[in-house]
């Protein structure tokens, strides 16, 4: 019985120094994180990548007399929600489980993914669009085409270890993404892949149309 004294001591000794380095190994960077959520409706209606990619400037289509007609496209509301989890080690004891870091900016997320404890990445990104009148009257007894009615766009955020391709949804002078890649990471983190690849995603088939009214608008 005495033999097994020093063993049983030196368990009690090493584990505890083994959860202290632990700890001390784990460092948490979640640089411009924050426990509480942002404002939604700010980091996303500021994000170029708004305008730039997923909502064009303006619809045009054209008219049965060989014209043009430009609607200027008016952002109604957008959100975006971007998350990381922080799960915490079991040697954490007392403090162990679960934080959700909140962000403005994918590329703060993308740098959190860094992190030993960092898990499942998640966004959501919804716009509201509409269509104003055309830039120009259209003359009188002519006849439009179709254009999009008010738009709702329900984006996810994913993540692929292949190369991310655009898949557009196109009508007349407009496109919508189903599929927008986002950016390209090379990972820093020995937990990582080499290279990872964000795109945003939406369930969108098609882009709902109706007659244009462009003469209403214009007189309007």
């Amino acid at each position: 019985m005495r033999s097994r004294w020093p063993w049983a001591v030196a368990v009690l000794l090493v584990l505890p120094a083994a959860m202290l380095a632990l700890n001390l190994m784990e460092k948490d960077y979640y640089d411009y994180g924050s426990l509480e959520p942002v404002d939604e409706e700010k980091a996303a209606r500021e994000d170029f990548y708004l305008r730039q990619k997923l909502v064009p400037a303006t619809w045009e289509h054209p008219c049965a007399n060989g014209a043009a007609c430009v609607h200027p496209i008016e952002v109604v509301d957008t959100r975006r929600r971007l998350s990381v989890d922080d799960e915490d080690g079991w040697y954490r004891v007392f403090w162990a489980g679960t934080e959700v870091y909140h962000f403005e900016e994918l590329v703060h997320v993308t740098a959190a993914m860094q992190n030993l404890t960092a898990r499942n990445p998640r966004g959501r990104w919804t716009i509201k669009a509409r269509l104003g009148p055309p830039g120009k009257p259209c003359p009188a007894g002519h006849e439009c085409g179709d254009v999009a009615r008010p738009i709702e766009l329900d984006y996810e955020l994913f993540m692929s270890l292949e190369p991310i391709a655009d898949v557009a949804v196109e009508l007349d002078g407009g496109r919508l993404y189903r599929v927008a890649r986002a950016m390209t990471v090379r990972g820093a983190s020995p937990k990582l892949p080499p290279t990872r690849h964000y795109g945003w995603r939406s369930e969108l088939k098609s882009i709902p149309v109706e007659p244009c009214r462009c003469r209403q608008g214009s007189e309007d």
